[in-house]
């Protein structure tokens, strides 16, 4: 809500914690790690390839050309 009316924005909510991981800016960021009964739970919506390759990939929802260029 705050960011909408920061950037002027229309944003939609995100529906859970993976919803907003897969929503972030470039592929490897999209990584989040989560400890449930001693067992590491991982969760990469685009995988895993392009943090270990080194490859920055823009995700196109929610984040312009722009931000990816800024970024």
């Amino acid at each position: 809500m705050w960011y909408n009316k920061k950037y002027n924005d229309t944003r939609k909510p995100y529906l859970s914690l993976e919803d907003a991981i897969a929503r972030w800016g470039t592929t490897i960021t999209c990584i989040g790690v989560r400890l449930d009964n001693n067992k590491l739970i991982v969760d990469a919506p685009y995988g895993l390839n392009d943090l270990f390759n080194m490859v920055i990939r823009p995700v196109k929802t929610d984040f312009t050309e722009d931000d990816y260029i800024k970024r």
